[in-house]
């Protein structure tokens, strides 16, 4: 049936990312239940994904394509920016 079909495919998921990123070799997260593996599985790989993209957008505004947005020299010199009249 699907629901069988579906937790087997889930805890491949799993078992496959948890082993991998999860410290601990013995596997602790095996002991608890499938909802709370599912949702630290999410958990953890939202955060990779959250800091990853955080960590790739300072990389190219802040060292990569410095001069395209950040101007050269100190704010104050800068010339304020004029609306088109």
């Amino acid at each position: 049936d699907y629901w069988g079909l579906f937790r087997e495919e889930t805890e491949w998921y799993n078992e496959i990312f948890l082993s991998a990123v999860v410290p601990g070799g013995g596997g602790w997260w095996r002991a608890l239940p499938h909802p709370l593996r599912s949702w630290l599985r999410n958990c953890i790989g939202g955060y990779l994904l959250y800091f990853a993209t955080g960590f790739l957008w300072c990389f190219v505004i802040y060292y990569w394509k410095r001069n395209a947005y950040i101007p050269k020299g100190p704010a104050f010199l800068q010339p304020l920016p004029r609306m088109p009249s």
